[in-house]
């Protein structure tokens, strides 16, 4: 008698102890059950693939989310970091400083882009600005030049530019609507990228 545990290939046909033990083999299939456990196979690849693509536009949800929420939060470091800037020369007498050093508000050692970027911080300054309002913001935040007027209009002119090249600015008419960035297409108003 043949001793099948002492046979390699053991009491199974070859291949078959390769095969998962609750899957049946292809070849004792009627075309009737292939044919049904193919479109169960289809279904359930179908159904998986929808799944990905759910957990893919979580994914992309909950990244937009956090990056609107750090939005929010970079904007309000903005204004408390510009009114904690607005409130210091209030204290400088307190250290004996001169008179001279108490007017220079710490604005004024910032960089124009930076200060430009922080007018929109102003209570009053939330919407779309043309050059003379910026050259006003620029003003209240306490930025001093030496520059002439001339000079000054047109640095701002020159960082504006430098800033909506920069995708840190966005373009609008005159009436405040958007403008698309159109070769030739000029530009009325400006307003800081996150607040668009």
């Amino acid at each position: 008698m043949h001793d099948a545990t002492n046979d390699p290939a053991g009491p199974f046909p070859t291949g078959a102890q390769d095969r998962p033990p609750d899957e049946r083999c292809p070849e004792t299939l009627s075309s009737v059950e292939i044919a049904a456990e193919l479109e169960d196979l289809k279904q359930s690849l179908e159904a998986e693939t929808a799944r990905a693509a759910e957990a893919r536009a979580a994914s992309e949800r909950v990244i937009r989310e956090v990056e609107r929420v750090k939005v929010g939060l970079r904007t309000r470091v903005r204004l408390l970091v510009s009114e904690q800037r607005r409130r210091m020369p209030e204290y400088d007498g307190l250290a004996g400083a001169a008179e001279t050093e108490i007017e220079a508000k710490p604005t004024s050692r910032m960089m124009m882009p930076d200060a430009i970027l922080a007018i929109w911080d102003l209570e009053d300054c939330r919407h779309p600005l043309n050059t003379d309002e910026i050259a006003n913001g620029l003003r209240a935040l306490g930025y001093r030049t030496s520059a002439a007027p001339r000079s000054l209009k047109s640095s701002i002119n020159q960082t504006i530019a430098r800033l909506c090249n920069a995708g840190r600015l966005k373009k609008y008419r005159s009436d405040g609507t958007p403008l698309a960035n159109v070769e030739g297409a000029r530009a009325r108003r400006y307003l800081r990228q996150d607040l668009a």
